[in-house]
């Protein structure tokens, strides 16, 4: 056989190949044609199931390699994270209490803080300024000379407006 006759048949080969796996689903893509790529290879033209069309090598689709567009490790992605943080949002609106979440309301004190105490801040001017945080709001109770006072105006604010909270948390 010559040279050119092979490479007719193995090109009529290659057609036939072509032919038998359009209209084939591999994973999320179903294959809708083929074109000449890099290299001068073919790629098969596919639609993925979101809606996205793409172009996949042979063995990529027979193999399982590629399956989508990038859609399906997206989703894959999206789900792994709410089921990482599904718990966290039961746990968060079981406590919410008026819109306040309860079991944050005695939390430790930040390594971050300058006064060592919850809702005390130093201001520029060398004071002390007081605040509350409550349903995802700032409260500002005042600015105060000294530390003691700051401290002291936030222990009379908890007692007015967490425990009332952090009893129907503990009721509930």
């Amino acid at each position: 056989m010559c040279r050119a006759c092979a490479g007719k048949e193995r090109a009529e080969e290659q057609r036939e190949i072509h032919q038998e796996i359009i209209g084939k689903q591999f994973g999320r893509l179903t294959v809708t044609g083929w074109t000449k790529g890099k290299k001068n290879r073919t790629v098969y033209t596919c639609d993925c199931a979101c809606g996205n069309k793409t172009t996949v090598g042979y063995n990529e689709l027979v193999t399982g390699k590629k399956s989508s567009c990038g859609c399906l490790r997206k989703d894959e992605a999206i789900k792994r994270i709410e089921q990482t943080y599904e718990p966290m949002y039961k746990k968060q609106k079981e406590a919410q209490i008026d819109g306040t979440i309860a079991y944050e309301l005695d939390a430790k004190v930040s390594k971050n803080s300058k006064t060592g105490i919850n809702g005390v801040s130093k201001t520029n001017k060398g004071k002390y300024r007081a605040y509350i945080n409550l349903a995802r709001k700032q409260y500002h109770l005042g600015i105060f000379e000294t530390l003691e006072e700051a401290k002291q105006a936030r222990k009379e604010a908890e007692k007015k407006f967490y425990e009332p909270i952090l009893k129907k948390y503990k009721d509930k």
